[in-house]
């Protein structure tokens, strides 16, 4: 008795023509865990699979990698993926297509955030936060920290936090001047 497979993904061919799909949309590179985090609509898509179809995909020219390792659409890719996308079933393209819309937002709301890890003259080791909104800057945070590793792991978690940092800021900012103005 044969068994049916599940879900919309039955083969590597399906796998490929979704990666394409996806990394078509999205105009950044991205790492094999962000592609399947993207991809993952339910139990049919294997983890190995797609991590096997990438390689793939470099090796016929579909796709490239960068010197992280991420992957992007060619050219090729892109036109050929085109091609064929709309073999893929229409529940996953309704899925995958809100998955890559908040993979864009994430994306965007990455890029305003950047972090940095710098030694002053004195040896002191300094965590920076750079928050910015469209190339208007926000807020800009330094700590200083006794060692490198702890300054990695400061700006590391500076910038995972740095929405509830900003707000919190603004908020005893924007608190304390109100007081002032309602006690003058």
């Amino acid at each position: 008795m044969a068994v049916e497979p599940r879900g919309y993904l039955h083969d590597k061919v399906d796998v490929k023509v979704l990666i394409l799909f996806i990394l078509a949309r999205i105009d950044t590179p991205l790492s094999t865990q962000e592609i399947f985090e993207v991809a993952y609509q339910d139990d049919s898509l294997n983890y190995f699979v797609l991590a096997e179809s990438l390689p793939e995909l470099v090796e016929t020219g579909h796709l490239k990698t960068d010197e992280k390792g991420r992957f992007s659409i060619t050219e090729k890719g892109r036109q050929q993926g085109a091609d064929v996308e709309d073999s893929l079933a229409v529940p996953v393209v309704q899925k995958v297509s809100v998955s890559i819309a908040e993979k864009q937002i994430q994306l965007r709301r990455d890029g305003f955030i950047t972090t940095s890890v710098s030694q002053d003259d004195d040896g002191f080791w300094i965590a920076t936060l750079n928050y910015r909104d469209d190339g208007m800057p926000m807020m800009r945070l330094s700590l200083m920290a006794p060692n490198e590793e702890l300054a990695g792991r400061m700006a590391a978690n500076l910038k995972k936090q740095a929405d509830l940092l900003y707000k919190t800021n603004l908020d005893l900012a924007i608190e304390s001047s109100s007081q002032q103005e309602t006690k003058a």
